[in-house]
């Protein structure tokens, strides 16, 4: 008797897990797309919880390995977007390059990547950490332009990226007339999601 107890406690657990960690997906899943929502700042505290806890979580029994790793690449996502919506770009930088190594076809998280690297860049005063953030932008907005897979931004967006990265580039760097540092730029961006370790654009800042 008290075998077919426990048996039936842990079956009733294992349903509420997997109905608990779906009722947050929801949340996650649908937080990005509530901009317009009157009560969005409340919406935006909402889906971060529910993208810690169901980062926090365990996987549920009922829940396949593949489905949880969706879940849990989505939160990572969810939680970077709500973070960069605070204006707490320190802290949502790592976690969107996070999801971005595992999801690299996501053009529009590389364009949050460098909207964020350039209000990091906006409020530096050391040399360095201003060169490091505008290497970065450049990086992340020259791979919204560049990628053309599933999951790139649209045409539009993407000409005026490229633009953008073009004008950046001869207003911060002097590269003497010689373009093969920002068609290297482009090039690397294009292949890759993310930029090397310790990446610098190869040329002299102005």
């Amino acid at each position: 008797m008290r075998t077919i107890v426990l048996f039936a406690f842990a079956l009733t657990s294992c349903c509420f897990a997997e109905s608990s960690a779906r009722d947050l997906f929801a949340l996650v899943e649908t937080t990005p797309h509530d901009a317009q929502s009157p009560n969005y700042r409340e919406r935006l505290a909402a889906g971060q919880a529910a993208a810690l806890s169901l980062l926090r979580m365990e996987r549920p029994a009922g829940l396949s390995v593949a489905e949880w790793s969706r879940m849990t690449t989505l939160s990572e996502r969810t939680l970077g977007w709500t973070l960069f919506q605070q204006r707490r770009f320190l802290e949502a930088i790592p976690i969107l390059e996070k999801y971005l190594a595992s999801s690299p076809a996501d053009a529009e998280v590389s364009y949050w990547l460098g909207t964020a690297a350039v209000k990091m860049f906006e409020i530096q005063t050391d040399k360095e950490l201003k060169r490091k953030y505008v290497d970065a932008c450049l990086f992340h907005f020259a791979r919204a332009a560049a990628y053309e897979g599933p999951g790139a931004m649209p045409v539009t967006a993407r000409s005026r990226l490229n633009t953008f990265v073009r004008r950046t580039f001869e207003i911060n760097y002097d590269s003497a007339g010689d373009s093969s540092p920002l068609l290297e730029l482009i090039s690397v961006a294009k292949n890759s999601a993310l930029p090397p370790a310790d990446f610098k654009i190869a040329a002299s800042h102005r």
